[in-house]
């Protein structure tokens, strides 16, 4: 693979060339829903009063929905690099799955890998280049 000897028109070749949103499907893992515990069910005079008492016992934020497989900084390196094989100049950015780094939060301990569904950013720094691109990863459930 030939290497663009400026990492500044590499770097506008990823601006320009890539979505701003990348999808990533993956099957969900089901959790049964919890139900009431018994004590609050039969404490409840009405199916309203239930629901106030589930309520006031929901999370405040929904929980992260894991996900069958991640979705790993090589999977976002192999996406890129489809994308720009479609240009003949793009097809010669030499870009490196340690070129990408996830930024924030990946709802886990491994730092390379997104392991629930949501939107991640990621960012993608051509070696040399004083300017990263920035684009969202997003990991949708997987259609059945």
């Amino acid at each position: 693979m030939l290497i663009t000897s400026e990492p500044e028109r590499a770097t506008e070749l990823l601006s320009i060339l890539l979505p701003s949103r990348i999808d990533f499907h993956r099957k969900p893992i089901e959790i049964e829903a919890t139900s009431l515990p018994e004590q609050a069910r039969e404490g409840a005079a009405s199916s309203a009063a239930a629901d106030l008492v589930a309520a006031s016992r929901a999370p405040a934020k929904p929980e992260p929905v894991s996900i069958y497989g991640s979705v790993s900084t090589a999977d976002v390196a192999a996406t890129v690099k489809a994308v720009l094989a479609r240009n003949d100049e793009a097809a010669r950015v030499a870009l490196a799955e340690e070129d990408i780094k996830f930024v924030g939060q990946t709802l886990g301990d491994d730092e390379t890998r997104i392991k629930h569904l949501g939107d991640f950013e990621v960012e993608m720094r051509i070696r040399g280049a004083d300017e990263a691109v920035k684009r969202i990863v997003r990991v949708v459930p997987q259609d059945a």
